[in-house]
């Protein structure tokens, strides 16, 4: 490909009203440009590198057995009020109505579609386990698109579909299918996590998030410095190992600062409203306390006391002015505190628990931080912002009972088949590669999934007669060997065209100029390394991918 007959978009500026890296770097590479918010068009830089993706989730998906397939985008709307999904879905849901009246739904997923074919088409046990896949758009009404293509309207996701006679096969499967989202994963050199969730709207007893991490993401994993353990914020538990004994604590002094934070009870309750004692230094954790009976769900926040010596007088009274006092873990062996008061930023006089509060419960309330001890006992807790990029769960018989899917066992007994549904966000994965594989430059693409394996940059070559020979020598050579090449032919000065090349993420740069030439060699630039080699001419004409393996090793001097 020749840069002259390509549609080059890049931009050279940030543009305005991008929050992330990947949706500013998405922009200026010149592979989308935004249509309406949350609709997105895939020019050419960027539809080869989703194509790529495709190309390799689609080869996994075959070696595991998985059969491909096209379903509607289209659903009936009928289809999803069976299964009550239209409810539990609600705003997000795209519907429309024909000329007849009849309703319909963009479809954002295809469980409901799937069960109600497969109904008419699995006669025996043999037919099974089943897996099929596709690739292909999906539709969510976006309450606020977002972040580039993180959070779009429309969106590309490969979903996948398995049925079983057994929990047992279905088990088997959801297992596989996930060592093959790692290896995908993998290939594509994103980072990531697998952590348990909800099942939420797709219903089922068993889930798995995949999450890639990026400084932009939505998501806050607790993960281990030292194993892959991971898990939510919301969902971490706090660990307790070496706890400081009172003595030690009255020796050294120890005053602690603690907040206090005011929350509704139910109307029902015995309690007028909770009040929950923590560190200032650490946050409340609102899904830990839900579990507690008393509390109005959702978790509703009070107006703390503007005088704080009604306050003190409130804690030191909760049993006789009957008030829930409930205090964090973490401070239930410190003994020396100094109250804060968020309103007025003021500490006042240190209390001592066993004095002033001896009708207080301590439970794990607050969020884990860095450098807590992780849950799994091996290392400590690191923070970590991700995006999530794959879903998989185990759906159980869920919509095989609402579609009345069912084959006859060995004894000719009906059961209801198992079922499992796998997704994975190419929309999101795209973004997530750039989020970890970027410099001040551009993008630096793993070059599996490069627009272009190489490009060849020559200086000046419209008035040097010997650099044009050699340079399309070269690219004729690359498009024999079936190298995906581009050859920037744009009379253009060698600095905006690398300038062009690095955003745009081409792993492999050759440049060519005059001085270069006479000593027979050509500049091999490494993206990935960001360093400049002289090689060869012959060398690059005789095996040039072997050279570029070499020299896009890591510990390349």
């Amino acid at each position: 490909m020749k840069m002259t007959n390509y549609l080059l978009s890049t931009l050279h500026e940030i543009p305005k009203n991008t929050e992330t890296i990947s949706h500013q770097l998405m922009l200026r590479a010149g592979m989308i440009r935004k249509l309406a918010s949350g609709l997105y068009t895939w020019l050419p830089t960027g539809y080869r590198i989703l194509q790529k993706i495709v190309k390799i989730i689609k080869k996994e998906m075959n070696l595991l057995g998985a059969l491909e397939i096209c379903l509607p985008l289209i659903h009936p709307k009928k289809l999803w009020d069976q299964s009550k999904r239209t409810e539990l879905y609600g705003n997000e849901l795209l519907k429309f109505s024909n000329r007849r009246k009849k309703k319909f739904i963009l479809g954002p997923t295809h469980e409901e579609v799937i069960t109600k074919i497969l109904k008419n088409e699995i006669f025996s046990i043999q037919q099974l386990p089943l897996i099929l896949f596709q690739i292909q758009k999906k539709f969510r009404d976006e309450i606020r698109p977002r972040f580039g293509v993180l959070r779009t309207i429309e969106f590309l996701m490969k979903d996948a579909y398995s049925f079983h006679t057994d929990l047992k096969s279905l088990q088997n499967t959801y297992q596989k299918i996930s060592d093959t989202y790692i290896k995908i994963l993998k290939k594509l050199k994103i980072e990531f996590r697998i952590v348990a969730s909800t099942s939420k709207t797709m219903g089922g007893f068993i889930s798995h998030e995949f999450h890639a991490f990026s400084n932009s993401g939505e998501d806050i994993l607790a993960c281990s410095t030292h194993t892959k353990y991971a898990e939510h914020l919301k969902n971490a538990p706090v660990i307790y190992k070496k706890k400081s004994s009172l003595k030690s604590e009255k020796k050294k002094h120890i005053t602690k600062i603690i907040q206090t934070i005011y929350i509704k009870t139910k109307k029902k309750s015995i309690y007028k409203y909770a009040i929950f004692l923590l560190k200032v230094k650490h946050n409340l954790n609102f899904k830990k306390i839900e579990k507690i009976s008393h509390l109005e769900k959702p978790i509703f926040l009070l107006k703390k006391p503007l005088d704080l010596t009604n306050e003190v007088s409130i804690l030191r009274n909760t049993k006789k002015l009957k008030i829930l006092l409930i205090g964090d873990l973490t401070i239930k062996n410190c003994k020396f505190y100094t109250l804060f008061s968020q309103i007025k930023n003021l500490k006042y006089t240190p209390i001592f628990w066993n004095h002033d509060f001896k009708n207080i419960n301590f439970f794990d309330i607050r969020n884990v931080t860095n450098q807590d001890y992780s849950p799994d006992g091996i290392g400590k807790i690191t923070l970590k912002n991700s995006i999530e990029i794959g879903h998989i769960f185990q759906l159980g018989t869920k919509y095989s009972k609402i579609f009345q899917v069912s084959l006859s066992n060995k004894t000719k007994q009906k059961n209801f088949l198992n079922m499992g549904c796998y997704g994975i966000g190419i929309n999101r994965i795209i973004a997530a590669i750039i989020e970890q594989h970027y410099d001040e430059k551009g993008i630096i693409w793993p070059e599996i999934i490069a627009p272009f394996t190489l490009a060849i940059a020559p200086i000046n070559m419209h008035k040097n007669k010997e650099i044009k020979k050699i340079t399309y020598l070269l690219y004729q050579t690359f498009l024999i060997q079936k190298i995906e090449v581009i050859l920037d032919n744009r009379i253009k000065n060698i600095g905006y065209m690398l300038k062009d090349l690095e955003l745009m993420g081409i792993p492999n740069i050759l440049i060519i100029s005059k001085n270069t030439i006479q000593k027979k060699k050509i500049e091999f630039y490494s993206r990935k390394n960001n360093k400049k080699t002289l090689i060869s001419i012959k060398d690059i004409l005789k095996n040039f991918n072997e050279i570029k393996k070499k020299l896009n090793q890591n510990n390349i001097n």
